[in-house]
């Protein structure tokens, strides 16, 4: 019979789940927990705190020398920006309770971007080139009612958006120029949807001349 102290466990220090969508659930990421001892590690409670939840798990609440179980984790944004957690392991090894550092970025659900845009000096009345601007679907599940439109001196000229997008897709939107006086002009692009970020914008200056 071993003693409590004679058990060890190995783990990783630390798990990075990088950007996810607010309130979105990530694909879950596996931790493995292995008794590198030669007696039987008994489990107590596996848990976690922050953003990052337990999905799945194959550890029971014990582990037999040399062998490995399996804890599958996710990440579910509830801010933005950067944000941590922990995995915690509280069983008999001799370095009870064991952490795993968890980590990753919540980001907003839709983008469009440049954020701004500057059109060279066009005569009044006439269209200048387009100018392209990219709308994402940060999310795991499709973006919807999705609707366009421009303030000032700025239209729409072509687009690949329609009134949906798929999860994790792209699509463009082409914007001209027709100045209607001189000097600095300005105006929005303005896209709205079902994402909790919704409208994105951006805001685009020219120059009549």
């Amino acid at each position: 019979m071993f003693a409590p102290g004679a058990i060890t466990v190995a783990l990783p220090t630390s798990v990075n789940f990088a950007n996810e969508a607010l309130d979105n659930t990530s694909a879950a990421k596996g931790v493995a927990l292995t008794n590198t001892s030669a007696g039987t590690l008994n489990i107590a409670s596996i848990t976690t705190n922050g953003d990052f939840a337990i999905s799945s798990t194959t550890c029971g609440a014990m582990l037999t020398a040399g062998n490995s179980c399996k804890v599958n984790v996710t990440f579910t944004p509830a801010e933005l920006g950067a944000l941590t957690g922990t995995l915690i392991f509280t069983d008999n090894a001799s370095n009870s309770t064991q952490t795993v550092a968890l980590s990753g970025t919540g980001i907003v659900q839709a983008t469009l971007n440049p954020t701004s845009a500057t059109y060279a000096k066009e005569k009044v009345g006439t269209t200048s080139a387009a100018k392209t601007f990219t709308l994402t679907n940060n999310q795991a599940v499709e973006l919807t009612s999705i609707a366009t439109s421009t303030t000032g001196d700025f239209a729409v000229s072509a687009t690949t958006c329609g009134t949906s997008l798929a999860a994790k897709g792209k699509c463009t939107i082409s914007m001209t120029f027709t100045p209607t006086a001189t000097g600095t002009r300005t105006g929005q692009l303005s896209v709205s949807d079902s994402a909790s970020n919704s409208p994105q914008v951006s805001n685009p200056t020219g120059t009549g001349k």
